[in-house]
């Protein structure tokens, strides 16, 4: 889902610039864990959105979710700080979802 998402964006939004954050870890291991922890010290942080888009001056940001999930507390945390800030946050669980979301945003700049 995340890459028909992304091809979706990249192809709606020309020019765009397009970021994944992978804040997600389900390895175990003791490097990984040490991995981690670097990254938290070199500044990740936990619930930051999946994909950060800027185009034509706006921010806007994505979770990608599969269906049924929902977003965990520090993701929607960090969603109202974004929007705090003038940008624009939401949960996409298919690309007509982020095609929504973009159609929205597009018509509120």
């Amino acid at each position: 889902m995340h890459c028909a998402i992304l091809a979706y964006l990249r192809a709606a939004l020309p020019g765009a610039v397009i970021h994944h954050s992978p804040n997600e870890t389900k390895w175990r291991s003791q490097r990984a864990m040490q991995t981690v922890q670097k990254a938290k010290r070199m500044g990740t942080l936990a619930g930051f959105p999946d994909l950060l888009v800027i185009w034509c001056g706006s921010v806007w940001a994505i979770e990608v979710k599969a269906p049924g999930n929902h977003p965990t507390a520090e993701q929607r945390a960090v969603g109202a700080d974004i929007e705090a800030m003038g940008g624009r946050w939401g949960v996409a669980r298919s690309v007509d979802e982020a095609a929504a979301l973009v159609r929205s945003w597009k018509e509120q700049e």
